[in-house]
């Protein structure tokens, strides 16, 4: 993390002087700041690997004092150039750098003495300082678009003084001048042995950088230095492996061999990362970049993806040299070096030559995978010797370990469903806009859910689950559809946006937050335990379905009431009913319950809000998930879900045409399905153009109070779908009309684009939290009512996630409320209120009141069986 906030300030500083300077502007600037960081690049290996090495604390801040004075020379020597340049070319702006550059390569001296004392907090909050001023000037450019480049500059100053200020007073760290010859003549060779790795690799991008501006100009220059801002996380992560695996890989134990076939994998995932973010970024929409990169991001749009070829080469190589710096083969590290510096400059005093600046990039990634290739052979040589005969980079096998199965889990499966997604977009990256790429993601996007659906939670239906199985419903299904019945009016542009959009936050959430434990317990029943209260929720809930059906009949609706009863009461039957793994009578039950869903279609349903039925039919599939063997319930749910969405798409047309007998021929019932997507990239769209409204927290607010009858608060905010009603459809107004644009499109009106991402982390947490509670309810031994109440509420919140992917907090709330409510009912009479009961104990007989609770007790062994039989009571009461 110490790190990343380094770098980070440095790539923040970049970002936000782009967006002011012109492209040749900025070129110029790029060239500079790429010689201030090569300065630094080198003073690290210097000054900084030997502090690393320490750990005597008098030696540290020995080494400590010695070295902020040579950083503090060094620096000086550029600050002399930056004056002199300022002083020729009248750019002010360069005197404020001048005097930044010592500042800024003491205190990066500092932050190496800090780790070696175990302070690696100091060096975070040193970093962090820094990276608060650099985070303020790039705000300040967007804030206000007359900013001042001095002021840029000066931001960044001042924060290098702030984070060097507080490193010198927690370190004690005092600049020593005496005895300085004598401490430079000292461990020379090592020092300098050290600085040549980074430094010819910091001099190398700098006059590469340099011939490249010379030759094709700064406009040129500047698209390279562009394409390496956009890439700069993935530079601070490569930079950072020395650091990180050297002392992992020494200290191991492991042999050669199981060394190179575990981290060979790692070289592997960073290279798609890399292909990933190349691709990404030139997919970004032009307005995105722009604001990211200025008036260069055009010229940088054009080689990013040559870039992320590059980087991928680049991947595999620092893994190589890691390696191979673990094993202490300096001179095999060097010739790699070599061979890639001459490579790179021979090819860019030839290619530059061209004038067109792909030429280059092209040749900067054929040269980069040259050096790969031959780390990687240097690297097959070196662990040959020490007992390893193959070539592990082309082994795509692990080691049979936990840590192995950690690793194809959050390493290797992700990375291979981004690279089908990156695969998908090929179409429109290289025909602008083909609507090839919108079915081709639609198909990788259903693909994913299926898997994950299937995958996540064992034979349990999970919440992950459930989420999937919404978006696969509503995001990517649509996507196929529009492909070849509807296609987009706005062209696939942004229906292809949206797709990516759903499919990145869907693969990350599962991949790095869902699927993080293997939550694949089975309900076991552990105790001897009393059916007496699995058959009170058996009883009372085809009492509550009842209800419901006789009210829907009646005609009496109560807000929704009559509904929301049939609906808890059918889930409060297969809780109780379906509780325990026991199979006996099963068939009697999936009779019943199957008579149950065919009352509430036909008596309570009214024909609107067909997703009424799919969330009844998905809860009552995870309350009898448990009791199949593997991944039956789910697989069969696969394999159900195309004819019924066909029948029920079928009986939409027929109930709409005795509505409207004036109906299109057209109609095909597909319209609510594929609706809500198509609004989701409309909207993104009409974003896109500055057209959509700002909501703010509106529709969130709105759906917090969406139980509040009007009639008690008639001003209350109108939902989400009846503000979508009003932007797209004004000419409704006043008729009860409602839209949906998914979950996505109510956080897109309410906060934008750029913001998705914490659309992204709530979600996820959500989810992840709900599938916790799930799991931990649902496999504990609670036969109570208490139990039976609260895991029949968890299935009604579980479940009703598809409502939430498809419309949002609104509708989720809506339809999850009234159910809830009716659970509460029950909980207030029979758990807290006057409906509990005194139990008997089943070891004393004494009665005792707790509330409807019952304690369960093992009996003695001779007893035990009586307890077990007492199950086929309830099916045969039932």
């Amino acid at each position: 993390m110490d790190q990343v906030l380094s770098s980070a300030s440095n790539s923040l500083i970049l970002i936000a002087i782009a967006r002011i300077f012109t492209p040749a502007e900025f070129g110029t600037f790029a060239v500079w700041f790429a010689v201030v960081v090569g300065l630094m690049s080198t003073l690290r290996g210097l000054l900084g690997t030997p502090l690393s090495l320490l750990q005597d604390p008098q030696q540290i801040r020995a080494e400590a004092s010695y070295g902020v004075v040579v950083a503090f020379l060094a620096g000086s020597l550029l600050t002399a150039a930056l004056v002199v340049t300022s002083l020729l070319t009248e750019s002010r702006y360069l005197i404020i750098l001048a005097v930044a550059v010592p500042i800024a390569l003491m205190q990066d001296c500092l932050r190496f003495a800090a780790m070696s004392k175990m302070r690696a907090s100091s060096a975070l909050i040193s970093d962090l300082l820094w990276f608060l001023f650099s985070a303020g000037a790039l705000t300040a450019t967007v804030i206000r678009s007359d900013v001042s480049i001095e002021g840029i500059i000066l931001l960044w100053a001042l924060g290098a003084i702030c984070g060097l200020a507080y490193l010198l007073f927690v370190l004690g760290v005092r600049p020593r001048f005496i005895g300085l010859a004598g401490w430079i003549s000292s461990g020379w060779r090592t020092r300098v042995s050290f600085a040549v790795d980074y430094g010819v690799a910091a001099v190398s991008s700098v006059v590469y950088i340099s011939v490249i501006s010379v030759i094709m100009g700064t406009v040129a220059a500047g698209a390279l230095r562009g394409a390496g801002t956009i890439m700069g996380p993935l530079s601070i992560v490569f930079g950072s492996l020395p650091m990180v695996l050297v002392p992992i890989l020494v200290r191991s134990g492991m042999t050669s061999r199981a060394t190179v076939r575990r981290y060979s994998f790692l070289g592997l995932g960073l290279a798609l990362v890399a292909l990933s973010v190349g691709v990404l970024g030139y997919l970004l929409p032009g307005w995105v970049g722009t604001q990211i990169l200025g008036e260069t991001w055009v010229d940088t749009r054009m080689i990013l993806i040559l870039v992320g070829i590059e980087y991928m080469a680049q991947a595999l190589s620092a893994v190589a040299r890691a390696l191979l710096r673990a094993q202490g083969a300096a001179s095999e590290l060097l010739k790699i070096r070599f061979v890639f510096t001459t490579a790179m400059l021979i090819s860019g005093f030839t290619l530059a030559w061209t004038g067109d600046i792909r030429y280059v990039a092209s040749g900067m990634a054929a040269v980069a995978w040259i050096s790969a290739i031959y780390a990687i052979y240097l690297t097959w040589r070196v662990m040959h010797k020490n007992g390893s005969s193959q070539i592990a980079w082309a082994r795509l096998r692990w080691p049979h370990t936990a840590t192995a199965d950690y690793g194809r889990r959050v390493l290797l499966a992700p990375l291979i469903w981004m690279l089908l997604g990156l695969l998908a977009n090929i179409p429109n990256v290289v025909f602008y806009g083909s609507d090839t790429s919108q079915v081709l993601i639609s198909a990788v996007g259903i693909a994913h859910c299926c898997y994950g659906f299937v995958q996540n939670g064992g034979n349990r239906i999970s919440v992950p689950g459930v989420f999937l199985f919404g978006s696969g419903l509503f995001v990517f299904f649509p996507g196929v559809y529009m492909y070849y019945f509807d296609p987009f009016s706005h062209g696939p542009l942004a229906a292809i946006s949206a797709l990516n959009i759903a499919y990145l936050i869907q693969v990350i959430l599962y991949h790095y937050v869902w699927n993080r434990g293997a939550r694949t317990q089975s309900i076991v029943e552990k105790d001897p335990v009393r059916y007496t209260d699995l058959s009170w929720g058996a009883w009372v809930g085809v009492t509550l379905a009842t209800v419901g059906v006789i009210g829907s009949l009646a005609g009496v609706s109560l807000a929704g009431f009559s509904n929301a009863a049939a609906f808890s009461g059918i889930i409060l039957f297969c809780v109780s009913a379906y509780r325990t793994p026991r199979r006996s009578y099963s068939w009697i039950l999936y009779v019943f319950v199957g008579i149950l869903f065919l009352a509430y279609s036909s008596f309570v349903f009214t024909g609107f809000g067909r997703l009424q039925l799919g969330t009844l039919g998905i809860a009552i599939a995870m309350t009898v998930s448990h009791r199949w063997s593997r991944r039956g319930v789910k697989i069969g749910i696969l394999l159900a879900a195309a004819p019924v969405l066909l029948y029920l798409a079928q009986s939409r047309v027929e109930f709409t045409a005795r509505l409207n007998p004036n109906q299109s021929a057209d109609a095909d019932g597909f319209s609510s399905v594929v609706g809500p997507f198509a609004r989701f990239a409309e909207s993104l769209h009409i974003y896109s153009t500055g057209g959509l409204p700002e909501l703010g927290g509106l529709p969130y607010f709105a759906s917090l109070v969406a139980l509040v009858p009007r009639s008690i608060w008639p001003e209350k905010p109108e939902g989400f779908g009846a503000m979508l009603a009003q932007f797209f459809r004004p000419e409704l107004n006043g008729t009860g009309h409602s839209e949906a644009a998914l979950h996505y499109g109510e956080w897109l009106f309410s906060f934008g684009l750029l913001s998705m991402m914490y659309l992204a982390v709530a979600v996820g947490f959500a989810v992840w939290a709900l599938d916790r509670l799930m799991v931990k309810f649902t496999s504990a031994s609670l036969w109570d009512r208490r139990g039976i109440l609260t895991v029949s509420g968890i299935v009604i919140l579980a479940s009703g996630i598809l409502d939430f992917v498809w419309g949002g907090s609104f509708t989720f709330v809506a339809r999850i409320g009234p159910r809830l409510v009716v659970l509460l009912v029950l909980w207030l009479i029979f758990v807290s209120g006057p409906g509990r009961r005194s139990v008997p104990d089943i070891e004393t007989g004494r009665r005792k009141d707790n509330g409807g609770r019952i304690e369960v007790h093992r009996p003695a062994s001779g007893n035990q069986s009586d307890h077990c039989r007492a199950g086929h009571r309830l099916i045969s009461n039932v």
